[in-house]
């Protein structure tokens, strides 16, 4: 993969800045999302809803970037997630990432390398803000750190779930939806379908299928010799949950990001994979 191919697919389908400035304090979910519910699943039915009684936890952050057959960025990290402040309605949380490791893809050149390096190094400096609400509902700040390349925001907000508010039981599936904003100021939408594969007690199992889709108003490139016409980002996962705790215990997603230009001589059409988990 060259480096500026695999710089636009980070770019626009994670929203991601693919240099060493940035513009500082990231934004990507600003907006609440919005949860209906397709089928209610079987009875018994509950509500389900966060209690936040886990004040501090730690999990293992993995992250793959690259194509279907070769990953160009491994990542290995700790994620350290605390609670900070407790409302009626939702639960801040401050995150930073730690003790972060990466390694070189051995077919990368020498420019490649120096892009991934810089996506490594700047990670362990982002902090940020996740302000939960008890459904689930996520927005994001970022207080420190430079935007990473992928999204350390946009990893999260797949990784966290919203509820509906009605009761629903094992089967059950809900869709949601939300504005998104890369690091670039690109604007898209976020949609997810979830399904409740099991609920005993307060440990849930869910499938996750969902798609971004970015809508790009001018050219990327740093020769504007073409135009982005379509991006779109599709996502497909499972995670194991508690209620005492928006963060999964353990989750393992898999995202395509698709690109495609205008004229396609200038770049060709671009199809990457990102694999990210926590907790395995």
């Amino acid at each position: 993969m060259r480096p500026r191919s695999l710089c636009l697919v980070l770019v626009v389908s994670l929203g991601s800045a693919c240099s060493s400035k940035g513009t500082g304090e990231g934004a990507y979910a600003t907006e609440p999302r919005v949860v209906t519910l397709v089928q209610p699943g079987a009875e018994p039915r509950r509500a389900l809803a966060y209690a936040f009684s886990q004040p501090r936890r730690e999990a293992a952050v993995s992250l793959d970037v690259g194509t279907p057959e070769m990953s160009s960025i491994s990542l290995r990290g700790t994620l350290v997630w605390a609670r900070t402040k407790q409302a009626a309605d939702r639960v801040d949380h401050a995150f930073r990432f730690r003790d972060v490791t990466g390694r070189r893809d051995p077919t990368m050149g020498d420019s490649e390398w120096s892009v991934v390096k810089g996506i490594y190094s700047g990670f362990e400096a982002v902090t940020g803000i996740a302000h939960v609400a008890r459904g689930g509902a996520v927005t994001f700040e970022q207080t420190g750190g430079l935007p990473t390349t992928p999204s350390w925001l946009a990893m999260l907000h797949v990784a966290l779930t919203p509820f509906p508010t009605e009761a629903v039981g094992t089967g059950a599936r809900w869709r949601s939806q939300q504005p998104i904003k890369g690091a670039d100021g690109t604007p898209g939408i976020d949609e997810r379908e979830y399904e409740l594969v099991s609920i005993e007690g307060d440990r849930l199992e869910l499938r996750v299928t969902g798609r971004t889709t970015y809508k790009p108003a001018s050219g990327t490139g740093s020769d504007q010799d073409f135009k982005l016409v379509e991006a779109t980002l599709a996502l497909s996962g499972d995670l194991e949950l508690t209620l005492d705790d928006a963060l999964p215990r353990s989750a393992a997603f898999e995202l395509r990001p698709h690109l495609r230009f205008e004229p396609s001589h200038a770049m060709p059409e671009s199809v990457g994979l990102v694999r990210f988990a926590i907790g395995r």
